[in-house]
């Protein structure tokens, strides 16, 4: 052990500082070869899977919307226009409207099983919902719904 010590220093300064050099940069070289190589080949691998199931999913995406439009939904022609007294139904009574630019807000008094159909028939008559809330009133919910065009410039 001592003589590898001594022929250590036999070595000139620039002999050691090119040996340290040399031995310090094949152990990086070794290190990444073995642990950051195969982990960037494995990055790029998911990388790859990545961009193939998007590129399906935007394929399935496409083919909803145009299966959507081969099934024959209304276009916005075909939708009934939105009025408040539409929402005057059995169980349903219409408290307030507060007409704004773009929609206003309804307040209803209604059922609990009849709330669920206000949403359907609001989305029906091209309007959507941008904030509710609901309330306990004395014999029905108090429902305030925010609606706003879904055809508002």
């Amino acid at each position: 052990m001592h003589s590898l010590f001594e022929r250590w220093y036999v070595f000139g300064s620039s002999t050691r500082i090119l040996s340290w050099g040399l031995i310090s940069g094949s152990v990086l070289l070794t290190a990444y070869l073995m642990l950051a190589r195969p982990a960037i080949r494995h990055v790029s691998q998911l990388e790859m899977k990545r961009e193939h199931i998007a590129t399906v999913v935007k394929a399935l995406w496409a083919s909803e919307a145009h299966r959507g439009l081969d099934e024959g939904q209304p276009d916005s022609s075909a939708r009934q226009a939105f009025s408040p007294l539409d929402f005057q139904t059995h169980g349903v009574r219409l408290v307030r409207w507060l007409p704004s630019a773009k929609g206003g807000e309804l307040s209803l008094e209604a059922d609990w099983i009849q709330v669920p159909a206000l949403f359907d028939a609001i989305a029906q008559r091209g309007m959507g919902v941008t904030a509710f809330s609901v309330e306990p009133g004395e014999s029905r919910l108090k429902l305030i719904v925010q609606v706003e065009s879904l055809h508002a410039n």
